[in-house]
């Protein structure tokens, strides 16, 4: 009879965790002797993976938000697949987060030759990067366009023309200079300075502008 309540509550025991209710235990009062010590080293076993999911979400908690303090601790045995698998989530974080911060500085720095590694991520990461060096070539093309624009007017060359699509801030530039141009700048080359000094401002938003962002 014995027997019969241990088998009985071992399987009340499986059911429930696998119904996620991972608080539930096997009352050891109810079964003395040898057969209370196989209960409580049940109740320990299930005490210790609970143990563990519960590091395993608080971990995952911190990267979410942001905070990649957080480690898990080496696991023993075959667990130490899970401290690999939190290390290796944690390490790629870590990675695109340094590579969107390289982008960004370097475009606060009006640098727009630079390129993200993409081919060092896969999947979601991978698009994040390909996006921002997407947003990197249409930057760097239509500055670069702006500022032969710029060079041109400053050079008294008011029919200069750039080719090509701009969007956003770039094309009210171009519409604007290529618009109002020589009202701005006048037909004198002794404007020139006023021309460059415009022209740098220019540059200095558009790319504010895109770093803001």
């Amino acid at each position: 009879e014995r027997i019969k309540g241990l088998i009985a509550d071992q399987k009340a025991m499986a059911s429930a965790q696998a119904e996620g209710r991972t608080s539930h235990r096997i009352d050891d009062s109810r079964h003395p002797g040898a057969f209370g010590e196989l209960v409580g080293d049940t109740n320990g076993m299930v005490e210790r993976s609970n143990a563990v999911t519960s590091q395993i979400v608080g971990i995952a908690q911190h990267y979410a938000v942001g905070d990649m303090g957080a480690r898990m601790p080496l696991l023993p045995g075959d667990q130490a697949a899970i401290t690999e698998a939190m290390e290796t989530t944690r390490t790629n974080m870590l990675a695109i987060n340094e590579e969107i911060r390289r982008l960004v500085q370097a475009a606060a720095a009006g640098d727009f030759s630079q390129r993200g590694a993409a081919d060092g991520f896969s999947h979601s990461f991978r698009e994040m990067i390909d996006n921002l060096n997407q947003m990197f070539d249409v930057s760097d093309k239509s500055l670069s366009d702006i500022a032969r624009l710029l060079e041109a007017v400053a050079q008294g060359d008011l029919t200069y023309r750039v080719s090509g699509e701009f969007g956003g801030v770039f094309a009210t530039m171009v519409g604007f200079l290529v618009k109002h141009g020589e009202s701005i700048f006048g037909s004198d080359p002794g404007e020139t300075t006023g021309a460059v000094l415009i022209g740098s401002m220019a540059l200095v938003t558009a790319a504010a502008t895109w770093a803001h962002w």
